[in-house]
């Protein structure tokens, strides 16, 4: 996992937000449902970003897009751990 956070430093990714543009050391700051809305708003992205060709130029975009959720996902994931664990 940590390999998606070397290559988004590596990209200086910056994610849109209510608050603004934040960088992935932001999101650690975000609530839940600030991830949830940021990673739902990411996937439609992705969806209208177009299709896929095997032999047609390859799209950087969607790989950023792509990599952008993979951190959400993650930070959600580890978020959603700690609020149990506090829970328990």
């Amino acid at each position: 996992m940590s390999d998606i956070f070397e290559q988004a430093s590596k990209l200086k990714l910056r994610f849109a937000t209510s608050r603004g543009m934040q960088t992935v050391e932001d999101l650690w700051d975000l609530s839940l449902e600030s991830l949830d809305t940021i990673a739902v708003a990411i996937d439609k992205q992705l969806e209208t970003a177009g299709k896929k060709s095997f032999i047609g130029k390859k799209d950087t975009t969607n790989k950023t897009l792509e990599l952008q959720l993979e951190v959400l996902k993650h930070i959600i994931e580890i978020k959603l751990y700690e609020k149990a664990a506090k829970a328990a």
